[in-house]
């Protein structure tokens, strides 16, 4: 085992000042395990380091109490060319850096440098550490936990009556007394986060921080660049949370993003041919009926409605237990393979194919209720964990207020149920949670202070329904100093080193190694998708319902 003595406190020597010295943590680095970076990656060789480091409980007033905070560093290849270190966040809150990390530079390392398109990735690692400071309380330090409470409530887009706002109520506060018995519990913020990662760069010796964030690593980055203007180097964003807005304002962006995907991919169809879909060809009848799946129905439904053909077998069904009356999954199953969907041959098998798979996800949950934190059982991939699911709530209550009349977030809950497909109350339950939450002891940045601070890049595909280009506009219009580059035609969230696309790769590599932003009169430019062999799966670990951001 290795220990890294900083360069900064060694330059310093014996006229450094104690409240200086305890800013600059020493951090013991060993090799990394292997199920903390997905892997033992030869290929990284000697350059792969995992380290620990003891951070104050709240870097501006420390009073004794420390957490132990893991960083992940891939050092430079070519240590006479290092001119610094690319500081990454996945996003999240909640997402784990690790294996991305090391995913991200053993790819972009196997890159041949005479590579047309892609040989600035071989040259980034070539000439810059990859960092990740991995946020407190996941696994590489302190872990945070966090017990979800046996839900009374019902399912709240088919339940809105008094009794059952009030168990939601009763349910939030016991949910938020639960995750808040440990101390550092008030201290996981984006704002600690972002002080650990300034410790480290300390630490580094170096003089500035460059970044790279993806979705809810925009608001990381931009925090940074708040709280340390004069520290932060190049910051590049990609799929960028609109940072500057609050998390609630990124919820509804999300979700209005992922209502009109739904509208044109499983929607559109069935209005353009009812008759092939054995449905009514009134639009308004048919988003009525989505909205008013019978209840029994609709908790089991609402986020598997992924092609028109379940949307049609969903609308059959729910006219037949309308019609008959609930009697249990076998017995629709039952109707299901007897019974035509439609005219059309081949359709008619894509319905009733689709009528099977809904009435046996139906069958495994128990209709009505909500399970675990978002009505899913844990998940357990390279980004996100139990204790990613718990932070994510922690953070989000932590960094900013959230509304503390019940009244206003039950008005949500219900335009929410008449509005959105896929709506399951998770989003509400976490806003009374945090109405519920301990005082917060987070301080808010002032965003405003990048108006008039270093460019930054921004990155995004078009059609992104998790973070979605309207958000990246927004952004682009409020800091003058940002640029933004679009992949046309692309749905994709998180693009660097993705796909193919030209202007991306071209306009965020030149961006990483030289400071250059694309050039011309227009802030925004953009080209075709191209797609890619992407080196790390990104979309199944941004989605409000499950990471959030």
């Amino acid at each position: 085992m290795k220990t890294l003595l900083p360069l900064t406190l060694a330059l310093l020597g014996a006229v450094a000042s104690p409240s200086l010295l305890a800013r600059v943590p020493f951090i013991t680095w060993a090799s990394c395990p292997a199920e903390l970076t997905g892997g033992t990656w030869p290929e990284l060789g000697e350059r792969l380091h995992c380290g620990k480091a003891r951070m104050p409980f709240d870097h501006l007033r420390p009073d004794g109490r420390t957490i132990e905070v893991g960083v992940v560093r891939i050092a430079a290849e070519d240590q006479f060319k290092r001119e610094g270190a690319l500081f990454v966040n996945v996003g999240g809150p909640g997402g784990q850096p690790a294996a991305f990390v090391a995913s991200m530079a053993a790819a972009f390392g196997a890159v041949e440098a005479s590579d047309p398109l892609h040989g600035d990735r071989r040259r980034l690692v070539e000439r810059f550490d990859l960092i990740a400071v991995i946020p407190r309380g996941l696994r590489g330090g302190w872990t945070y936990e966090c017990d979800a409470v046996a839900p009374t409530r019902h399912f709240l887009p088919a339940h809105r009556d008094d009794a059952n706002w009030k168990r939601a109520i009763a349910d939030a506060r016991a949910q938020a007394n639960a995750c808040s018995v440990h101390a550092e519990t008030a201290y996981l913020s984006t704002e600690q986060h972002v002080r650990d990662m300034d410790a480290v760069r300390a630490s580094l010796g170096d003089d500035t921080l460059n970044f790279y964030g993806i979705s809810y690593g925009g608001r990381v980055g931009a925090t940074y660049a708040a709280l340390y203007p004069e520290r932060m180097g190049r910051m590049l964003l990609d799929s960028s949370l609109m940072f500057h807005r609050g998390y609630r304002t990124a919820m509804e962006l999300t979700n209005d993003a992922q209502q009109d995907a739904f509208e044109k991919r499983v929607l559109a169809p069935i209005l353009h041919e009812p008759w092939r879909y054995g449905q009514v060809s009134d639009a308004g009848e048919l988003q009525g009926a989505i909205r008013g799946f019978a209840d029994e129905l609709r908790p089991a439904w609402h986020d598997a409605l992924i092609s028109p053909a379940h949307l049609a077998a969903a609308m059959t069904m729910d006219r037949w237990v309308k019609a008959s009356g609930w009697r249990n999954w076998r017995s629709l199953q039952s109707l299901a393979a007897a019974n035509r969907f439609s005219l059309d041959a081949a359709t008619d098998g894509a319905i009733r194919q689709a009528a099977l798979e809904l009435t046996q996800r139906g069958a495994s949950t128990v209709a009505g209720q909500v399970r675990g934190r978002h009505g899913n059982a844990h998940r357990h991939d390279s980004l996100v964990d139990r204790h990613g699911e718990w932070l994510n709530l922690a953070v989000m209550c932590n960094d900013e207020p959230w509304e503390p009349m019940q009244e206003k977030i039950r008005a949500r809950a219900d335009r929410d149920a008449f509005t959105y497909t896929e709506a399951d109350g998770s989003q509400i339950f976490d806003q009374l949670t945090c109405a519920a939450w301990p005082a917060r002891v987070a301080r808010s940045p002032d965003f405003g202070l990048l108006e008039t601070r270093a460019p930054f890049l921004l990155i995004q595909s078009e059609h992104d329904a998790s973070t979605p280009l309207i958000g990246a506009r927004a952004m682009l219009a409020r800091f003058p100093s940002s640029r933004l580059v679009v992949a046309k035609g692309s749905s994709q969230h998180g693009l660097l080193a993705q796909s193919a696309t030209p202007c991306v790769e071209k306009a965020a590599m030149a961006y990483l190694l030289e400071g250059r932003l694309p050039e011309g009169p227009d802030r925004e430019t953009a080209c075709a998708f191209v797609p890619g062999e992407p080196y790390e799966d990104l979309t199944a670990s941004y989605e409000w319902d499950d990471a959030r951001l």
